[in-house]
This record gives C-alpha cells, structure tokens and sequence, in this order.
C-alpha cells in the first residue's frame, strides 16, 4: 500500500524518532545500497546539529524562546536535507526494497499501475571532470533545491553524449547512450580522450512509455581529465 505522499512526520517527537530511525537503517547499508558515502555525510553531520536542539526544547518547563526558535530553524533546514537525500538515494533505488522503506517509513510505490503523465519539464544538469576520465553528472529537478533529484513521474536520466572536437548540433547527433535511476552518476571516458571535450543531454526517462519521456535538456560540456 502506498504511503501519504507527504512521510515527513509533522509533530517534533515524531519527526525525531523517524529521523533517528532511518539513520539507524541507512548507517550500515549506505555500501550495500551503492549510496555515495559524502550524501550520507550530510546527514549525519546535520544530525549532530538537530539532536542536542531537539533535547533542550523537548521539556516545555525548561526551555526559552530563544531555545524553540533554534530548533525550529534548524528542523526546516535537517528536514530538507532528509527529504532531497530520500528523494534521490532511497526513493528509486533498485536496491532498496519496499519492505526497507516500509522499515524506514517513507514512501512506498503503489503496486497498482497507474498511468503516468507526460513529462514536459527538463533536468538541470551539473557536470563535473574527475580525475581518471570520470565525468560525474548530478541532475535536479528543482532550481531551488541544492541536492540530487528524479522526476517523480520517470524511471531515471537517460543521457545521451559524445566526445567530439566540436559540439554536436542537437541530441540526435550524439552517438553513446547511458540511462541511471540515479540522480548522481558517474560516466567513464578513455583516457586517451584527456584533453577532449564531452558534449551531451539528459532528459526524465519514461521506461514503459518512451512518448511520456521528457524533452532533452540544454547542452552541457566538460573537459575529460587524465
């Protein structure tokens, strides 16, 4: 059965005990679930900063304004941080099952088929040169959200793309294709191709129904790195 679309809950003494939960969950999968361990690192390090907020407002007979307004500032902060690390880590990861986000209380697909609708929205794309000619690639949904992120109504990014001396005119020029039902993902170049650019574009893949997909994106480019 799915679960309200909104699994963040609202009362402090439950938002804690669900945070507190799901850390616990995630703290020994986060290699098991191919999770980057720096996207984990955020939350726990924001972690450090709720907790001891959350235990000096907690009594209402032995807590000041000043204590409640810092608490509630920083529950709007650690909430998004949780909410944008579900989205893109949990949420559509193949290798977390719903039994685990059942266990971790977050949404769960329906198994029900429903029918999806068109996607007319592009991701924002950030490419980044590694070392190792390793391009990683992180997609949003939103402008303003600073985190990894699917469409809600996709299976992933599909990303189509070339290594070429000049940038290719539209998608259909592009000649290598990669699809990722994650929103952070790596792309391995040749090393002998350091020096050269990569050019391409990412759109939301409907996998069941390729006339639902999205519209490609701007064109991004990144220099490979030896």
């Amino acid at each position: 059965m799915a679960k309200t679309p909104d699994y963040i809950p609202a009362s402090d003494k439950d938002f804690f005990d669900w945070q507190d939960n799901l850390v616990t969950i995630v703290t020994p999968k986060v290699v098991a679930w191919n999770i980057d361990p720096p996207d984990f690192t955020v939350v726990t390090a924001e972690q450090l900063i709720y907790v001891p907020l959350y235990n000096k407002i907690k009594n209402k007979n032995n807590r000041t304004g000043t204590d409640v307004n810092k608490h509630r500032d920083e529950r709007v902060i650690y909430e998004k941080i949780l909410r944008d690390f579900t989205q893109a880590n949990l949420a559509n990861n193949k290798k977390v099952s719903n039994g685990d986000r059942t266990l971790m209380n977050i949404t769960v697909k329906d198994t029900t088929q429903t029918s999806r609708p068109k996607i007319t929205v592009t991701p924002i794309v950030k490419p980044t040169s590694k070392a190792g000619a390793i391009i990683e690639i992180v997609t949003r949904v939103d402008n303003d959200s600073t985190r990894p992120s699917i469409h809600v109504d996709s299976d992933g990014v599909e990303v189509v793309y070339i290594v070429a001396t000049s940038a290719p005119v539209d998608p259909d020029a592009c000649t290598k294709t990669f699809f990722s039902s994650k929103a952070k993902f790596r792309l391995a170049m040749k090393i002998a191709d350091a020096g050269k650019k990569i050019y391409g574009f990412c759109r939301w893949k409907n996998s069941s129904d390729e006339s639902k997909s999205g519209p490609w994106s701007l064109m991004f480019s990144a220099t490979i790195t030896e």
